[in-house]
């Protein structure tokens, strides 16, 4: 029998390496916590605004020059440089969340407002008051939407708020109500979700705006839908993990990440929804969770705050331990920096990454950091705290 050449070989090597499928996303399986010392937090660190409620939640401005900060009663505009306040929208509402547009011209509001008389025949205070949304035009603060709501929203509020990347549409989420997505420019229903297994607390939409994410679907699930037909549902689970907390969408769309009680994240490879990357990042649960912007690290939120490989899974960094404390909600905004700074940045230097930290033992108290990724230093912090 004839050998085939060696010339031969190497043509059959390049043929089947052609037909062979792609590698696909990342594969790692990282069950165990690392042990890992938290570098801590200074006691110099430097406040420079106190705000006379606790802060609900905040928002960085697409071009991360603005911090928006949401309390009761109002919110509050800061310059990101400067730390200046620019701003300050008195509403007197609940206000529990707040959203920029993509192109950060308008800015939404989402929470309850009490209207101080009943909206059912016979009823009391106890239902005076009704999930309200307003945005605001961010050049002359002036309101330019506020939709309309029926009864169904009386003593609902909104837990998660988010815009669609072209902006045309508002995404949000209620107490018991599931996912509405707004038109919002005309306020149309554009879409609906219902059925989940509780509030729906975090929402994130497909970086091409066709598809939404949203956590506690049923069976520890996470639900994905094509915004523009509802009956295309799908859910993503992994026995692995329990009731997810926080999702995010990738910056290319190809991953979505997900924390979990019991510590877990996975990340999810959007084609085929599987979990193909696992790491146990925290001890009890992982509250909150944001890709870098190049989408080469996450950082995570538990009772402490860690940077992730997010193509091996290995910890980079750990940092902003507080006792009794947990992070909520935690964002890693593009910095505006010219193409030589951003090269010179690093894949991981790029920042500030921004927290949101809420007190087990005094509810009432809360602080908001900008952390170095880089060095786990602290930059700035706000403080809230009720009254």
């Amino acid at each position: 029998m004839r050998r085939p050449s060696f010339r031969a070989l190497l043509i059959l090597a390049a043929l089947a390496a052609a037909c062979a499928p792609a590698s696909g996303q990342p594969k790692f399986n990282s069950p165990l916590l690392p042990e890992a010392t938290s570098i801590p937090i200074p006691a110099q660190a430097r406040t420079v605004a106190s705000l006379p409620e606790r802060i609900e939640s905040f928002a960085v401005s697409p071009d991360a020059n603005t911090l928006g900060l949401a309390a009761r009663g109002e919110v509050r505009l800061y310059d990101l440089h400067s730390y200046k306040l620019l701003r300050t929208i008195k509403n007197g509402e609940l206000n529990s969340r707040v959203a920029w547009s993509p192109d950060g011209t308008r800015l939404a509001l989402g929470g309850s407002k009490d209207y101080g008389t009943p909206f059912f025949t016979g009823g009391d205070s106890s239902n005076s008051s009704k999930l309200h949304i307003t945005v605001y035009d961010a050049s002359t603060w002036q309101l330019v939407f506020e939709p309309s709501f029926e009864n169904e929203m009386v003593n609902q509020m909104v837990w998660d708020m988010a815009w669609s990347p072209d902006g045309h549409a508002l995404a949000f989420s209620t107490d018991t109500g599931g996912v509405f997505v707004l038109d919002a420019q005309t306020g149309a229903l554009l879409s609906r979700q219902t059925g989940f297994g509780s509030t729906v607390t975090s929402l994130a939409w497909s970086p091409d705006g066709m598809r939404l994410l949203a956590n506690h679907d049923t069976a520890y699930g996470i639900r994905r839908w094509k915004v523009s037909d509802d009956n295309t549902a799908v859910r993503l689970f992994d026995p692995r993990v329990g009731g997810s907390m926080a999702i995010a969408w990738s910056p290319d769309g190809e991953r979505i990440a997900s924390g979990h009680t019991g510590g877990g994240v996975c990340f999810w490879t959007a084609a085929s929804n599987r979990c193909e990357g696992f790491l146990r990042a925290h001890q009890s649960a992982t509250f909150s969770l944001a890709w870098s912007p190049d989408g080469q690290a996450i950082v995570t939120g538990g009772g402490v705050l860690r940077t992730w490989d997010a193509n091996t899974g290995a910890l980079i960094r750990s940092f902003g331990e507080v006792p009794g404390s947990i992070y909520p909600q935690v964002e890693w905004p593009a910095p505006q920096l010219s193409s030589a700074a951003n090269e010179a940045a690093g894949p991981v230097a790029r920042g500030p990454i921004i927290s949101l930290e809420s007190s087990f033992q005094e509810p009432g108290n809360t602080m908001l950091r900008l952390w170095d990724p880089q060095t786990g230093s602290v930059l700035a912090q706000f403080r809230g705290q009720e009254r």
